[in-house]
């Protein structure tokens, strides 16, 4: 769930080189908030739960976000 969170960051554009490592987490918990997680299964289809993914932490997010060495950010 934390690569796809990280695709979709991208995708969305909340990873756009001006936002900061807190502004793309906290893009991405409203994003969950009001999607929910099936937003990020590319393989789901219709209503029915396919309860591929738990929700990932802010901080695991943001753990790993920071751990990819070609990344720039600002500081922020």
């Amino acid at each position: 769930a934390i690569g796809h969170a990280i695709h979709l960051a991208v995708a969305k554009g909340f990873m756009d080189g001006r936002a900061s490592l807190k502004e793309v987490v906290m893009a991405l918990e409203r994003f969950f908030d009001e999607q929910g997680l099936d937003a990020l299964d590319p393989f789901h289809r219709g209503e029915r739960h396919p309860g591929n993914f738990a929700r990932p932490r802010i901080f695991e997010i943001a753990a790993a976000i920071n751990r990819l060495r070609t990344l720039r950010m600002r500081q922020g």
